[in-house]
């Protein structure tokens, strides 16, 4: 058993790293490129558990699992692990915690301490979290220490993308893409954190691949939304002018600013187009289908679809009217009166259950 079994749905970025440490061509500086919430934090701490463990060669770029070195690690107070990331609640990652604090500039800080003497194991291994967070100060100090590693140290960016991040600092790492996770993955990995199965595999179909995304959406303010999204189709017959109040005042419940209520809103749009799919799916499998549903589409499987098609269509382009600035509540109506004149097409015949 490797502990690179802990990361689920990255085994390519896996076996490129492991590939380089089998030619011994590890660098020592490396970026690891992804949405948030597919593991590249963990990927992180498996490859320092690995240089760090005594047991294992590093061309193997693995790990024992019960040294003292990899105990230390997995209870996250290894001496020769380093990591800073962006406070919480601040939009930048200051250069105090890479060079320190103004009057000890220098003296502190990560470039500091991947200089040191490693404590216990052979190198000291460093990760720079919120990397795209950097601002100008803070990046070109870090870039003396990448320009002149310490001997042995392996220093490690975390960023959603190269493009955030300097093109000197981009120049001297080497990068590491970490892909989406799949809906299957993402969904048994909220399974193993006790979340019921079905709702695991809803939730997994609208984040996006990311387990950051998925955990948020199990919280009670976001699940509101789902809720609203849900019920939406689930009542016969679909009331338009209901729906659009019910998720309208989820959005004003949850609170926050204009730009927050515009992220409300597209996560509202993202569970509506979901059930859409999802009944899409059904009709084409078993004829199945939300209350709110099954007495107004075509009775033809095919003619059904399209319909709801034409309202993911519909929901789509309510999504960019919302990031096009029209106000969250006149966007929802729109949406809701046009989801519902899409049912009202005249002379439809009733879909029947199979």
């Amino acid at each position: 058993m490797s502990v690179w079994d802990d990361l689920k749905g990255q085994d390519t970025a896996v076996e490129l790293l492991r590939r380089s440490a089998a030619r011994g061509r590890l660098a020592h500086g490396y970026a690891f490129f992804g949405p948030g919430g597919v593991g590249k934090r963990l990927a992180a701490r498996l490859m320092a558990q690995c240089l760090f463990c005594p047991e294992v060669p590093d061309a193997e770029l693995d790990a024992c699992g019960t040294c003292p070195s990899c105990k230390q690690m997995r209870a996250g107070n290894h001496p020769d692990f380093l990591a800073v990331a962006k406070p919480p609640g601040k939009r930048e990652l200051p250069i105090d915690l890479i060079a320190g604090a103004k009057e000890r500039r220098g003296r502190e800080g990560l470039n500091h301490e991947i200089a040191m003497r490693p404590m216990t194991a052979g190198r000291r291994f460093a990760v720079v979290d919120d990397a795209d967070a950097m601002n100008a100060e803070s990046a070109n100090a870090l870039l003396k220490t990448l320009e002149e590693p310490p001997a042995g140290a392996v220093l490690v960016l975390i960023a959603r993308g190269p493009e955030a991040v300097l093109p000197t600092i981009n120049s001297r790492v080497q990068p590491l893409h970490f892909a989406p996770l799949s809906d299957d993955v993402l969904a048994s990995l909220l399974v193993d954190q006790e979340v019921p199965r079905g709702e695991a595999e809803a939730v997994a179909k609208v984040a996006g691949g990311s387990l950051e995304t998925a955990t948020q959406l199990l919280e009670g303010d976001v699940k509101g939304l789902r809720g609203a999204a849900k019920r939406a189709f689930a009542e016969e017959p679909f009331h338009a002018v209901a729906s659009a109040a019910a998720v309208n005042k989820v959005i004003d419940d949850l609170g926050g600013d204009a730009a927050a209520k515009r992220v409300q809103a597209e996560w509202a749009v993202r569970f509506l187009v979901e059930e859409l799919r999802a009944a899409a799916r059904a009709v084409t499998l078993s004829g199945e289908l939300p209350d709110g549903l099954k007495r107004q589409l075509p009775a033809d499987a095919g003619d059904a679809v399209e319909v709801l098609s034409e309202m993911v269509e519909r929901c789509v382009a309510c999504e960019r009217a919302v990031a096009g600035m029209t106000p969250v509540p006149l966007a929802v109506e729109g949406l809701f009166d046009d989801l519902s004149a899409l049912l009202r097409r005249a002379d439809r015949p009733v879909l029947e259950m199979v």
